[in-house]
């Protein structure tokens, strides 16, 4: 996803609907696929009232190359994949 300004804002109207599904005790079930970072795993992928992810997706809020730049030190692979937690 890109996230320029316009896919932003439906990213507010994606979490309104959500909270109206909340309302109507409709469950929300969020599929996280791989990679799932940045604002979209900051809203609404982690809204669901049951999250599903693909074994080995890379899930967060910053992707390897992100941390890479913001630490100073290789991504540690060790941090990638889905585990029950």
């Amino acid at each position: 996803m890109q996230e320029a300004f316009l896919s932003l804002m439906q990213l507010a109207k994606t979490t309104s609907a959500l909270v109206e599904l909340d309302a109507a005790k409709i469950p929300y079930i969020s599929v996280l696929t791989d990679p799932t970072t940045g604002g979209v795993s900051a809203s609404i992928a982690m809204l669901g009232d049951i999250n599903i992810a693909e074994p080995g997706a890379l899930i967060g809020f910053a992707g390897p190359r992100v941390i890479e730049q913001t630490v100073g030190k290789p991504y540690l692979m060790a941090f990638k994949g889905v585990i029950f937690f």
